[in-house]
C-alpha cells in the first residue's frame, strides 16, 4: 500500500516536472528536503518521469533528476548564511 501512495506522488510530481521542461527545456531537476534523502523517492520519480516521458517523446532531450547534495539540511545551511553574511 506505502508504495502505492509514493508511486502516485511521484507520478503527480513528475507530471509537474514534464510541464516545466517543456516550457524551461531544463536538463536537471534537484529535489531537495528530507524526503530527498530516501534514494527509493528519487529512483521512483525517475521512473514516472521516464514512463512519461515515453508516452509523449517529442525530441530526443532528456531530463536528470537527481538529490540536493544538501538534502534536509539546506534550511540549516541558508539559516547560517542568512546569519553570517545576509545582514550586511
Amino acid at each position: 500500500y506505502a508504495f502505492n501512495e509514493l508511486k502516485a506522488y511521484c507520478d503527480e510530481l513528475a507530471r509537474i516536472i514534464y510541464n516545466m521542461d517543456y516550457v524551461l527545456d531544463l536538463d536537471r531537476v534537484a529535489i531537495g528536503g528530507g524526503i530527498s534523502e530516501q534514494p527509493i523517492v528519487i529512483e521512483t520519480l525517475n521512473q514516472s518521469f521516464k514512463e512519461l516521458r515515453n508516452l509523449y517523446r517529442d525530441d530526443e532531450h532528456d531530463l536528470e533528476i537527481v538529490s540536493c547534495i544538501f538534502n534536509n539540511d539546506a534550511n540549516i545551511i541558508g539559516a547560517l548564511y542568512n546569519h553570517f553574511l545576509g545582514g550586511k
